[in-house]
């Protein structure tokens, strides 16, 4: 995430630098809540999971190879850079 924040950071940057900052703080507010609430997701419903449950996913992650790993992660992330870069208009000076 701390690409993710120095590129909007980047785009908001202007010659107004407290502007700038609220600006950045607004649009990464969603995508933060985003991955806290995902993460909190993934805990109850993947991670701490029993019986059948706990079977299926086991044998689920053990079919998955470092590839499809990267390549989840990339979609995820562009997926949700496209969403910031739609909802929020550049900075017009």
């Amino acid at each position: 995430m701390a690409i993710e924040d120095g590129f909007f950071l980047a785009e908001t940057i202007a010659d107004d630098f407290a502007a700038a900052f609220r600006r950045f703080e607004t649009i990464r507010l969603t995508c933060t809540a985003r991955v806290q609430l995902e993460s909190r997701s993934m805990w109850n419903s993947f991670l701490h999971v029993e019986g059948i449950e706990r079977d299926v996913r086991n044998a689920t992650v053990a079919r998955w190879d470092g590839a499809h790993l990267f390549d989840q992660h990339r979609q995820s992330r562009s997926i949700a850079l496209q969403n910031n870069l739609r909802l929020h208009e550049p900075m017009v000076s």
